[in-house]
């Protein structure tokens, strides 16, 4: 039998607390002598997930094993590595005829997050797979020697993984800005999951309640009139165990303006790199994670491809397949990558996204293997489209070395390194940078466990391009490479958002909230900000006499009691504002009557921390005052 042309064996696994691959069962389809090296590999990145134990022999003698791979081995040679070990490299005791089975034992293994901002406990944790939707593949090979060129040859079907949701353990209920109160079961790992059980919802305006059943965990409730909702009202759903939860707060601003929840930074498997299919993807931002707005960020090369029969045309066709104006927006966008730095870029339509990506080929974009030491932000502008394109780097404070503790095991440089933001005049298209996404916050300089800044001293964190003069928004992203918008790829969790304030949800709208700068990021919770300098929104860029009063106008509705609101300027903590103990609402104003205040190229931002440990950053205001 072709083992090429096989089915797959798939194997489902239930993503419950403490589940662990079963012992699995894989069928040889050709002899092999005595001797021979059997390699246990795979053709996706699962190595550091999936900790294998032993090969062995129908009777069961197990097999010899010769080599397996280790992070460590991995650290050392990034690429060649996982080519020479597979998960495991094995010798045959005795010959094995075709059609006898093989048995492989195996675990979910650990990931490393070694940072020194952080404790050893928090350094290293266990590493599962937490995502539903996903399909680890591997199979047998046999190699002629452990040499990275040496010849292998398959001999079993593809062993297929596949992880389904776990037993239903959480209800959360999210208010978006449509006005639809939408409600979701979610497992132990944050995998939406099937439940069904009555609940009571509360409407705001107090007049009695309704009952909706969820089948398959889907119910939803509109809210037509949220001009008639006071602002920081949050809906009380209450389950049939007698227990209750709040929504988030009605997402609107005091000006009546929709504040839209999304992320724009996740890979599929249009990605070398990435896992799960975009339409799933967008699937599941759409009805299963109820976010607002979503755009992938999959890696695109010089070509203008995402990878082998991978091209913008077919992303295209996904995103109008999603797009629902009103209701949700896509935005369209890639990541551009180089050793020196990633930045992605992202367009007001589809079309004019398509008719980027086909000058790629043209455009003089560094590569991995151009020796630089800043990332070439001109050898852009012949590609980008002005006041249509939208260019956000990311990861920007770090680089491979910081938490993969990978390096080019050729010349021992990472192999990319952090964004540099050169100075120089500021390209219109670097409109926001990505402060925070699974890596961490990238807000400052020295590492700050409270407001999860893991890595820095580069040079290269907001605060460093803003004093460069930068005038940068901020978006909140995952980078996860998992197809699960909004999740933490370590861990599952929502971790990573973007909020914009727009008028109306679709495309062109969002997308200019974020040219604008009307947009601030969040760790995952649906915190309202609605804030103003002299009647200017977040983002705005003020003219003003000299001796003008600079008032903020600050209203912020949590997800839960607020901690420490801080106004931040000029690279330093300016102010604290006072929130009242326990309470997710503040709604006060601030003003900056400094005797001899600046007053050119002035920045503040407000940066927010609950008491759950969630955080947001809103993007500047910029002030330069007249004489």
């Amino acid at each position: 039998m072709n083992t090429l042309t096989s089915p797959p064996i798939r194997i489902p696994v239930s993503l419950n607390e403490g589940s662990q691959p079963p012992e699995i069962q894989i069928p040889v389809m050709q002899s092999l002598i005595e001797g021979s090296l059997l390699r246990v590999a795979t053709p996706a990145m699962i190595l550091q997930d999936l900790v294998v134990g032993e090969l062995k022999l129908e009777d069961g003698t197990v097999c010899e094993e010769v080599l397996r791979y280790s992070r460590e081995a991995h650290e050392q040679d990034w690429v060649n590595h996982p080519k020479l070990a597979g998960m495991l490299v094995v010798r045959l005791p005795k010959q094995v005829n075709a059609g006898e089975t093989l048995t492989l034992t195996s675990q979910f293994g650990k990931v490393d997050h070694r940072s020194s901002a952080y404790s050893e406990e928090q350094m290293y944790k266990p590493c599962r797979p937490y995502f539903a939707g996903m399909c680890w593949e591997f199979f047998l090979e046999t190699t002629e020697a452990l040499e990275v060129e040496a010849p292998v040859h398959r001999v079993s079907p593809m062993i297929q993984l596949e992880f389904l949701p776990g037993e239903a353990v959480k209800l959360e209920a999210v208010w978006n800005a449509d006005g639809r109160l939408r409600l979701r079961h979610f497992d132990a790992y944050g995998n939406p999951s099937p439940a069904s059980e009555w609940i009571e919802v509360l409407p705001p305006e107090g007049e009695g309640a309704m009952q909706l059943t969820l089948p398959r965990s889907e119910a939803v409730s509109n809210w037509d009139d949220l001009a008639a909702v006071p602002l920081g009202t949050r809906i009380q759903v209450k389950r049939s165990d007698g227990k209750s939860l709040l929504s988030n707060p009605v997402p609107r601003t005091e000006s009546g303006q929709n504040v839209c929840f999304g992320e724009i930074h996740w890979h599929t498997d249009l990605s070398s790199d990435g896992k799960r299919p975009l339409k799933d993807a967008l699937r599941s931002a759409k009805e299963e994670l109820c976010l607002d707005f979503a755009g992938p960020g999959d890696h695109i090369w010089l070509g203008g491809v995402f990878g082998e029969n991978a091209t913008p045309q077919m992303q295209a066709e996904d995103l109008r397949d999603a797009d629902e104006p009103g209701h949700f927006a896509v935005i369209p966008g890639a990541e551009l990558s180089c050793r020196v730095g990633h930045a992605n870029f992202y367009c007001d339509s589809i079309e004019r996204y398509l008719e980027l990506c086909s000058t790629l080929p043209k455009a003089r974009i560094p590569s991995e293997e151009e020796v630089a030491t800043q990332y070439g932000w001109h050898l852009l502008t012949e590609s980008l489209i002005p006041g249509k394109t939208a260019l956000i780097p990311h990861h920007t404070n770090t680089n491979s070395y910081d938490r993969e503790k990978v390096v080019n095991p050729e010349n021992g440089r990472p192999f990319w390194s952090a964004m540099t933001f050169p100075r120089g005049e500021e390209l219109p298209h670097v409109r926001c940078m990505e402060i925070y996404q699974s890596r961490g916050s990238f807000e400052a300089e020295e590492p700050d466990p409270d407001w999860r800044i893991a890595c820095g001293g580069y040079g290269a964190s907001a605060r460093s391009a803003l004093m460069k003069g930068y005038r940068i928004g901020f978006t909140g992203g995952t980078d996860n490479h998992v197809g699960w918008p909004s999740r933490n790829q370590h861990g599952g969790e929502m971790d990573g958002l973007t909020a914009v304030i727009c008028d109306s949800i679709d495309t062109a709208s969002v997308w200019q909230a974020l040219y604008d700068r009307r947009c601030y990021a969040s760790t995952g919770a649906r915190i309202v900000c609605d804030v103003t300098l002299n009647g200017a929104p977040i983002g705005s860029e003020l003219s003003l006499p000299w001796n003008a009063s600079r008032e903020m106008k600050i209203r912020i509705h949590g997800t839960a009691p607020l901690e420490r609101v801080e106004v931040i300027s000029a690279g330093v903590v300016l102010d604290t504002i006072p929130v009242q103990a326990g309470s997710p609402d503040l709604v006060t104003t601030w003003e900056d009557l400094r005797p001899g205040r600046p007053l050119h190229d002035v920045y503040y931002y407000l940066r927010i921390r609950q008491e759950d440990g969630n955080l947001a950053w809103l993007s500047p205001f910029w002030l330069d005052a007249s004489v």
